[in-house]
């Protein structure tokens, strides 16, 4: 009898193991796969356009505001997938290494530093003893501070942490002289008073973006059926964008407030195809050197092999072609 409960207690061992490793390599039907994006923002186009799509193939899309809240809800396990920019991921993978680009989605020079003419600024070096906006721990802080390094006003400007909705009123009513950041909130910003807000020299030319769609290695080890709907869904909507198809640009429209005209001038600025390839690498060295100067990253940020980084394999099966190392 004891023997004969020895071997039902093995097999109940076994059938639980089993059942944890089921588990940890499937995603249940049940389980909502959630994928953080950013519809405000139009580098993020592809995920507002292609939210159907998404939908369609069992992805929930849900919202937030800048990358810092989306790589938030990626790392705290309330998302599958995030979508974030080249500067929130480099943070990120700092305290977290299984993070994975798994695409890029957009490259852009659609960033830019827009200043009040009516508070007597012209240049950079008139905003010295000035209060200039724009949200920290994003793409935005880097460009701020490399921009003011260069033109050696830096330590000489005041920086204000404000979230991207915050930035135009403050502007509008003088809390800050100046703001940096990404489209649409500098047209959107620069159209309520185009007489006073205008763009800095060489501020919108000053970084490019990479914007990416991020998972982490859990995620594409226990979903990789997941991972692939999403690449797929995002491919077709880089096709519906590609169209200019009157529901895409009604829906970017609703998405970041901006009247047609406004819309059609800043769609040219942005590539909006899904690939992976060195442009991201050679971002996130650029950036590495300049986070380690400003002690916002660890010296081992210099030596990465940022390749590792990214999860190809999928996009491989997928197109081939996409893939461009």
């Amino acid at each position: 009898m004891k023997k004969g409960n020895t071997i039902i207690g093995a097999i109940l061992l076994i059938a639980v193991a089993f059942t944890l490793i089921l588990w940890k390599t499937q995603t249940p039907d049940n389980e909502v796969r959630k994928y953080a994006y950013i519809p405000s923002t139009l580098v993020d186009a592809p995920s507002t356009v292609g939210v159907d799509l998404l939908r369609e193939k069992g992805i929930k899309p849900i919202s937030f505001v800048t990358g810092r809240e989306t790589v938030q809800a990626l790392t705290g396990g309330a998302a599958f997938v995030a979508t974030l920019a080249e500067w929130p991921f480099l943070l990120a993978s700092s305290n977290r290494d299984d993070l994975r680009v798994i695409a890029v989605i957009t490259s852009a020079q659609s960033m830019g530093i827009l200043a009040d003419r009516s508070a007597g600024v012209e240049s950079a070096r008139d905003l010295i003893g000035k209060r200039v906006g724009f949200p920290q721990g994003t793409s935005a802080q880097f460009l701020f501070e490399s921009y003011f390094n260069s033109a050696g006003t830096l330590k000489k400007v005041t920086p204000v942490n404000l979230p991207p909705p915050q930035l135009q009123p403050a502007l509008a009513r003088g809390d800050i002289q100046a703001m940096a950041i990404w489209q649409p909130f500098l047209e959107r910003a620069r159209m309520e008073r185009p007489d006073d807000f205008f763009y800095l020299p060489e501020s919108r030319t000053a970084f490019r973006v990479v914007y990416c769609v991020v998972s982490t290695q859990e995620n594409i080890k226990r979903d990789p059926e997941g991972i692939k709907r999403v690449l797929e869904a995002l491919i077709e909507a880089e096709g519906v964008l590609a169209n200019r198809t009157p529901a895409a640009l009604d829906k970017l429209r609703s998405a970041t407030n901006l009247d047609s005209e406004t819309l059609n001038t800043l769609l040219p600025l942005f590539r909006y195809q899904v690939v992976l390839d060195n442009e991201i690498i050679n971002t996130w060295k650029r950036l590495a050197v300049w986070a380690h100067a400003s002690g916002l990253a660890p010296e081992d940020v210099l030596e990465r092999n940022w390749r590792n980084y990214i999860h190809s394999e999928t996009l491989q099966e997928l197109a081939p072609e996409r893939v461009r190392f």
